[in-house]
């Protein structure tokens, strides 16, 4: 007799992963569409100024995943490149905070006082800071006040 083919449904024979519907599987196609889909929203700031991602993570999901895990991947963490101007690859990425990625925008103002660099959103929520975010950065940058002057200097205190 001859062998009996197997029962499996055709979702199950063209699965190849299983993980199409995780969120690791989502960031790493989002990462692609920003390395390589000219039409994506964010293309400019990533594929057009020469951001790719590896040959290894490119053509392979299960590759990343692997990668993903075996370097502390959390659903609460999002993907980061530590050297901005270098693509996507093991040696050049990590998992952190959502709050911490977000110091990492080449938007960010950094503020040097008392010996700390700080965004200006972190120096205004520092305890030393005694006005506002809209009042830091402007003193920053409209006015060019001194860092720890625009920092310290109560709003309504006199000069």
């Amino acid at each position: 007799m001859g062998v009996i083919p197997s029962r499996l449904t055709i979702g199950e024979r063209s699965r190849t992963h299983g993980m199409s519907r995780t969120r690791l599987y989502h960031i790493w196609r989002a990462m692609l569409a920003r390395c390589q889909n000219r039409n994506h929203i964010c293309y400019a700031n990533y594929g057009g100024r020469g951001i790719k991602v590896c040959e290894q993570w490119k053509s392979n999901f299960a590759e990343f995943a692997k990668w993903a895990k075996a370097n502390g991947y959390e659903d609460t963490l999002t993907i980061d490149r530590l050297d901005n101007d270098l693509g996507y690859l093991p040696s050049n990425c990590r998992w952190i905070e959502r709050s911490e990625q977000g110091k990492n925008r080449r938007t960010n103002h950094i503020v040097i006082a008392f010996g700390e660099s700080k965004t200006i959103a972190e120096w205004s929520r520092d305890s030393r800071c005694a006005v506002t975010y809209d009042l830091l950065q402007s003193r920053l940058s409209v006015y060019g006040w001194a860092a720890e002057r625009a920092i310290t200097r109560a709003r309504f205190s006199k000069p």
